[in-house]
């Protein structure tokens, strides 16, 4: 199955049951503290936010909890800011397109247009089988959300079509629910296995990461919200991975939710 973009009306019933609900902020239009106006800013949003425009702010969860927020207000998110290191989320009610004037400089923060950036999603039924996003992404640092009642797999491969025995393998939710695992092949012996009773939830999305350095060959994956990781391990002869596929398997289903621009 192709992933597919998720569209505002059809991600509203989902997003409502799977995001908590916060009360309404009242942005000023003010510059925020330590930002400056910046005289060009043409196409890349990176340290950059759309100023004046925020109606609600939220503090502590991911980009992509952010984004999936922005989606699922189905009447009056145009856009939203984001902020790297403090976590704070601002959703717009209007988008930079009629108001360019108002996109100032605010290090470690994103603009995003939803009407380009968006949250993508993906099924995958009982069977155990890959459905690989089309393009190569960065794989430095992947965020996702899923929910699916055990065997939530992430596939790191170099090429496509993937050779089973050349990719890493990750896996929350194994053994029904009780362990989390890293693999260097697919459905190979773990390089890495420890407990995580409840990892994943059939009824609720959980958000996760995961984390490869070429380099070091550090692969390592945790919660939304977490930075110490569930696991991680080192691949002295590490792969250089490009493309993400997902499943689930043995009697699973799962739905994946992940950025668009991922």
């Amino acid at each position: 199955m192709q992933p597919c973009s998720v569209s505002k009306t059809i991600f509203f019933a989902t997003v409502t049951l799977i995001l908590s609900v916060f009360d309404s902020y009242a942005i000023t239009s003010e510059t925020l503290p330590g930002t400056r106006r910046a005289d060009a800013i043409l196409g890349d949003p990176d340290d950059t936010i759309f100023s004046g425009h925020a109606y609600r702010r939220i503090v502590g969860k991911s980009r992509l909890h952010c984004g999936a927020t922005c989606a699922g207000n189905a009447t009056g998110c145009l856009s939203f800011n984001y902020c790297h290191d403090t976590k704070v989320c601002e959703l717009n009610s209007a988008g930079a397109a009629q108001h360019r004037q108002d996109l100032i400089h605010a290090e470690g923060c994103n603009y995003y247009d939803t009407s380009t950036r968006s949250v993508c999603g993906m099924v995958t039924d009982t069977t155990y089988y890959y459905r690989y996003l089309p393009s190569a992404v960065d794989v430095r640092r992947l965020e996702f959300w899923v929910q699916a009642s055990h065997d939530a797999h992430v596939s790191l491969s170099p090429a496509l079509p993937a050779d089973p025995d050349e990719l890493y393998e990750i896996v929350f939710g194994s053994g029904f629910n009780q362990w989390a695992d890293i693999r260097r092949c697919a459905l190979c012996p773990s390089e890495v296995d420890v407990p995580a009773p409840g990892v994943v939830s059939g009824s609720q999305f959980r958000g996760f990461w995961v984390t490869f350095d070429l380099h070091t060959g550090l692969l390592a994956a945790g919660r939304e919200g977490q930075v110490t990781p569930i696991m991680q391990w080192v691949d002295p002869a590490p792969l250089d991975v490009k493309y993400v596929g997902f499943s689930t398997g043995w009697g699973s289903t799962g739905i994946f939710r992940y950025s668009c621009s991922m």
